[in-house]
This record gives structure tokens, C-alpha cells and sequence, in this order.
């Protein structure tokens, strides 16, 4: 970056301390361009006298008077080892929010088929076979397969959802390289935190729990 700069200023390269003082106040000048987004606070106490913030409910009452509802801009994970369910109970969230109140959600199930999807949700709304009771479900849309997280945004910012649900945070992909899962896992919650809070809309993500929290015999921690 700063051999950059250098260039730009047509300033002589190699000796980058000579240099500094004149890129100091290039990068005085530069900054001095950017219009700051900061503001005081009584600037911003007009913010409370707002209408409230309309929180998406999850139909399960412990669970809302536990979280007081999912608020736009949050990023969820909810985390189970396999087969304690937590598809259906994503399922229950996306069928009670846009059925009971009318929410906009996108389904983005990474593990299975339309298909399979579809008899899922039948078999939630207790019409398993019956597929014309998946009109109750007008205002929701699917993607299905292997996606990476760049083709979920895309899509996320073209709908303008209220509730998003990813079946499951794992199965998602990053184009960059990672030496591992762990930081590409850090690269898949940031962007999907940052993604909840640009749409302003409500992100849940199913994750797989470690396999060391049987082994082990102890309650699972966050990592």
C-alpha cells in the first residue's frame, strides 16, 4: 500500500522512511475527502421516539420470552448434534412466522432436494401426501443444494426477507481458501452477521455440534 502511494505522489521509491511525512499528509488529505458517519449522541437520541422495532416471533413461547422475539439484524445459530432436530424446529419457525404473521422467509436447505423439502414441510404441516396445504406457504421461497455464501447474499439482498433460515451453516461454502474449517467457519458467520444487519432482516443457521461433546460427557460450549 505504501509503494503504492508512492507511486501516486511520484515519490522516490526505496526509501520508504524519507517518505513518511509526505505520506502522512497525503493520507491526512485523503481522509479529509470521506464524509464521517459519526454522530452525537443527542444527534441521534430521535431514534428512540421511532416506531419499535418489529421482532419475528419463533411460535415457541419459552423460547420468545426468552429472546423477546428475533429482532432484523440478528444473526441466530442454533446448534444440536445430528438427528435431535433441528431442521423441524427451523421448519416450525419459518411455518409459524409466515403463515401466523405474514412473513417473507427464505428457505435455503443446503443438505437436501426441493423434493425432499417439500415433503418435509407437508409432513410439518400435517398434510403428509397433500401437497396442495403448501399454498398456505405463499409468501415463502426455497434455494436448494450446495451454494456458497456469496450466491446466499445474492439472493438474500434481491428478496428483501424477513426471515432467512440456512439448513446448516456447515454445508455452506466460501470461494477464498482457508487452512482449515475453523476460519472458514469465522469467514461464513461474520459475512452472515453483516448480511442480517445490512437487509435488516432476522438470519438463523442450523450448525453441527462437535463430536467431543459425547465423548467427552460435558455441556457443549459455544466453540
Amino acid at each position: 500500500t505504501i509503494l503504492r502511494m508512492q507511486e501516486e505522489l511520484h515519490l522516490s521509491h526505496g526509501d520508504i522512511e524519507a517518505n513518511i511525512a509526505e505520506l502522512e499528509q497525503a493520507r491526512d488529505s485523503y481522509l479529509g475527502l470521506l464524509p464521517s458517519s459519526a454522530k452525537t449522541v443527542p444527534e441521534l437520541k430521535g431514534l428512540l421516539d421511532a416506531a419499535p422495532v418489529v421482532s419475528v416471533p419463533t411460535g415457541y413461547n419459552g423460547v420468545d420470552e426468552l429472546l423477546g422475539g428475533m429482532e432484523p439484524g440478528q444473526f441466530i445459530v442454533v446448534g444440536a448434534r445430528t438427528g435431535v432436530g433441528k431442521s423441524v424446529f427451523l421448519m416450525d419457525i419459518a411455518i409459524y412466522a409466515t403463515m401466523d404473521h405474514g412473513k417473507s422467509v427464505l428457505w435455503v436447505g443446503l443438505e437436501m432436494t426441493e423434493n425432499e423439502m417439500l415433503k418435509r414441510f407437508c409432513k410439518r404441516l400435517g398434510a403428509a401426501g397433500q401437497k396442495d396445504a403448501l399454498d398456505y406457504l405463499e409468501k415463502m421461497r426455497m434455494v436448494s443444494g450446495a451454494k456458497t455464501i456469496a450466491q446466499v447474499e445474492s439472493e438474500v439482498m434481491r428478496g428483501k426477507y424477513d426471515l432467512v433460515i440456512v439448513d446448516y451453516l456447515q454445508l455452506c461454502r466460501t470461494n477464498n481458501r482457508h487452512d482449515n474449517e475453523v476460519q472458514e467457519l469465522q469467514e461464513l458467520t461474520r459475512r452472515f452477521k453483516l448480511l442480517s444487519m445490512k437487509e435488516k432482516t432476522v438470519i438463523v443457521a442450523a450448525a453441527q455440534l462437535n463430536r467431543d461433546v459425547e465423548q467427552n460427557a460435558r455441556l457443549p460450549r459455544l466453540s
